[in-house]
């Protein structure tokens, strides 16, 4: 899991996120609102990687957080969550670095 600290931004919403993330990735990649694990919605390349996203207001700052999970429940269940962690870590870290630089350069969140 990681955390971009944006601009202080009140008035974005998770509707507002969803939004721009669709217009970056929605062509490239399945996004979709959520409410499980709560996660606001999730960006999924695949079934092994999936990134699931939520909008944090805190106190003075504005907080994305990044959740990495696999999709694969069949996966989960023949390896454990745990080692299919392991295995699909690097699988994750491609995804999130994309991921925070959209963040990091978009005008709309800086």
């Amino acid at each position: 899991m990681s955390d971009i600290q944006i601009a202080y931004r009140p008035e974005l919403t998770k509707e507002d996120l969803f939004s721009l993330f669709k217009e970056q990735f929605g062509h490239v990649y399945d996004l979709y609102e959520t409410r499980r694990f709560e996660r606001n919605f999730v960006v999924k390349k695949n079934n092994l990687s999936t990134i699931g996203v939520t909008l944090r207001q805190d106190p003075g700052r504005t907080v994305i957080n990044l959740h990495p999970f696999s999709a694969s429940m069949m996966l989960n269940m023949l390896l454990g969550s745990y080692l299919a962690s392991l295995m699909l870590r690097p699988l994750w870290k491609n995804l999130e670095n994309e991921i925070e630089r959209f963040v990091l350069m978009s005008t709309e969140l800086q």
